[in-house]
């Protein structure tokens, strides 16, 4: 199946909309939803997609050890 950019801009806007976890997993956290939009900023060139991929990544570089320490991460 092949998505248009309209799809892929879409998907892009879930992960940022419902995406702030308090976890750090690549699966069910902060990391997954970075690496997914960075997965699809090459895809459809749009900066927008890139920068919000950057936030997460800074929000886990300021509270990842936060994140991992406390009892409900896991």
């Amino acid at each position: 199946m092949v998505f248009g950019d309209d799809e892929i801009l879409e998907a892009a806007e879930v992960v940022w909309n419902r995406g702030l976890l308090k976890r750090v997993g690549i699966c069910h956290g902060i990391s997954g939803n970075a690496c997914v939009l960075l997965s699809l900023y090459p895809k459809t060139g749009n900066v927008k997609v890139f920068y919000r991929a950057k936030a997460f990544a800074c929000i886990l570089l300021d509270q990842a050890h936060k994140l991992i320490s406390s009892p409900r991460h896991g």
